[in-house]
């Protein structure tokens, strides 16, 4: 009780100062009003002849600012020197009560009741000073709000004075002040230790009794109230932190807590909190962008912000339902996917360059996620083929440059899988094999991607990835076919036909390249097919002529002399298509 009156007396005592600096200011205001002077009688006519020259009245020089406006000295006694001190003060209060706890001085539960009424205190100066202290009363408030959440903690886990329901409520009574503090004063820091203390409290108030469902209703009632605030004021620490403290909340129970039995609760909460994040920031920036406000800061925030939803949602999946549940997976990976789509179209239209990557990158990576966890060998590689043709051919239709990026991405993923797919043996024939064909297929997408993106070749880079296309094409053409021979004359005996009818095949497809590159006017493949000549002649004249018996030494020098001697004379004989090829050709 003594401390409560001293909590009393103090109040009243800042209360008292505060009412006697405003009325020093205000005398200090009237002090330095000008006095009003009489106004002089009318001077004397001045002579003709001035006899001496009058001398001009000094100019006095305007009083220098004792402090600079935006000095470091200001900022540090107006920022920092007030945060060191609600901090200290917190620490000084913690440490004598636990002197006059460690007495027995004082109950438990007028160490609570302390606690808040110090807690409010501080509120209510910070209310006070809100408009003479800008800078100074914030932190007051802050300091009092994580005291209030200190006491509500204490006095369910340290003492067991409430129960879990009161504190609850308690927890909330507090965030809601924080956040209306917060949106009232437009304090970022404060709206951020409300929100944080609000996701901290299914922790510090655990009872350690399974609620799912209880836990997962507060979770997205605190996520769709942070929408709530994020809808008037766009504070993207606030969405961080309530993602943040979401996941903090999950793991913990999921932990503890998850089962088979629980699953399908699970996995609703997964699924509405990844809609949450995703589609709600996504329609609020659509609508500032459509009022003309600057949201150049959010947009960019947005764009990386969106990558962290997607892993939670895709290792939180994984890891609940791969076990028990793997055959829903792919379901619900799509779902996933058709969000961030819908999430995507609410910006495609809208200059919002990196947000659009970030969501049509996420969409089509999701889409390829759900595919791997329901398929895998040869029937995932070509769903993957297909999945970035046609999120190019999308792309393409829809004049939209990340869907085509995505799908591109998407495609040399493919190609490497694709590469990496190993040869059946046990039922191999010659080309029609499941290793050659989806290296064929994979080289049609490349050339129909190719195909779609020439329509936008008056975009330098969009240009250059048309070029990358075609020679990555035509490169994994040669190679598939390549690697065909090498395993159709595999061992060691058929070393000297395999040597041959390599030589031969690069030889040959290196001048239809040239021809294909000569008819259709089209540089790249005639440089392409230039160096494969170029890698066939060292591959004849280093490795044959030392490998090869005679008589198939004699068979890959002819074939490659006659090639070279009729593609110089076609050359020698087309001067137009060689000056065309020395210039890189007007169209490609």
């Amino acid at each position: 009780m003594f401390y409560f009156v001293i909590a009393i007396a103090l109040f009243v005592w800042l209360l008292s100062i505060n009412n006697r600096v405003s009325d020093i200011e205000k005398e200090l205001a009237r002090k330095h009003q000008p006095v009003s002077v009489p106004s002089p009688p009318p001077p004397e006519p001045s002579p003709l002849i001035q006899t001496e020259k009058e001398h001009p009245s000094a100019v006095i020089p305007p009083e220098k600012a004792f402090f600079k406006e935006d000095s470091r000295e200001t900022r540090i006694a107006a920022d920092w020197l007030p945060k060191i001190g609600v901090l200290a003060l917190l620490f000084g209060i913690g440490f004598s009560l636990k002197y006059a706890f460690d007495r027995g001085w004082i109950s438990q539960w007028a160490r609570i009741i302390t606690g808040f009424i110090t807690g409010g205190l501080l509120i209510t100066l910070g209310e006070i000073w809100k408009e003479k202290y800008i800078k100074y009363a914030p932190v007051l408030t802050g300091g009092g709000i994580a005291l209030l959440y200190f006491c509500t903690f204490a006095a369910y886990q340290y003492y067991n004075l409430i129960p879990q329901p009161i504190a609850f409520l308690l927890m909330a009574v507090v965030t809601i002040i924080a956040i209306s503090l917060s949106y009232r004063y437009k304090s970022i820091p404060l709206a951020v230790l409300g929100i944080s203390g609000a996701y901290l409290s299914p922790v510090l108030l655990h009872s350690g009794i399974d609620q799912q469902v209880n836990l997962f209703i507060y979770l997205t009632v605190l996520n769709i109230a942070s929408l709530i605030v994020l809808s008037k004021n766009f504070w993207f620490e606030l969405l961080l932190m309530s993602f943040l403290g979401t996941v903090l909340d999950y793991g913990l129970w999921a932990a503890n807590y998850s089962t088979a039995v629980n699953t399908s609760t699970s996995l609703f909460f997964i699924v509405l909190t990844f809609a949450l994040f995703i589609f709600p920031p996504s329609l609020l920036l659509r609508r500032k962008v459509q009022k003309g406000e600057d949201s150049s800061r959010f947009k960019n925030e947005l764009a990386l912000f969106y990558i962290f939803p997607a892993l939670f949602y895709t290792v939180s999946l994984y890891v609940l339902l791969n076990l028990n549940f793997h055959n829903i997976l792919f379901g619900v990976g799509m779902a996933g996917s058709l969000i961030a789509y819908f999430s995507y179209v609410l910006t495609c239209r809208l200059d919002l360059k990196r947000l659009n990557y970030s969501l049509a990158f996420l969409a089509t990576a999701l889409l390829t996620i759900a595919f791997t966890w329901k398929y895998d060998g040869s029937t995932l590689d070509i769903i993957t083929v297909i999945i970035g043709l046609l999120s190019v051919a999308a792309g393409t239709l829809a004049n939209l440059r990340e869907l085509r990026a995505s799908g591109l991405v998407v495609l040399f993923v493919s190609l490497f899988m694709v590469l990496f797919e190993p040869y059946n043996y046990t039922c191999y024939s010659f080309i029609f094999n499941t290793k050659f064909g989806l290296m064929l297929a994979q080289t049609i997408a490349l050339l129909l991607a190719g195909w779609m993106v020439k329509p936008f070749a008056s975009d330098s880079s969009e240009k250059d990835t048309g070029n990358l296309l075609t020679i990555v094409a035509s490169l994994l053409f040669w190679f598939s076919f390549s690697w065909e021979l090498v395993a159709f004359f595999r061992g060691h005996q058929l070393e000297n036909l395999r040597n041959l009818y390599l030589s031969l095949w690069w030889i040959f497809y290196a001048a239809i390249l040239l021809a294909l590159g000569i008819i259709g006017r089209n540089s790249i493949l005639r440089k392409v097919a230039i160096c494969l000549f170029g890698l066939s002649i060292v591959k004849v004249f280093l490795f044959d002529v030392q490998n090869l018996s005679l008589e198939y030494r004699i068979v890959s020098f002819i074939t490659l002399g006659v090639i070279l001697l009729s593609v110089s004379f076609v050359y020698q004989k087309k001067k137009a298509q060689i000056n065309d090829f020395l210039e890189g050709g007007k169209t490609n």
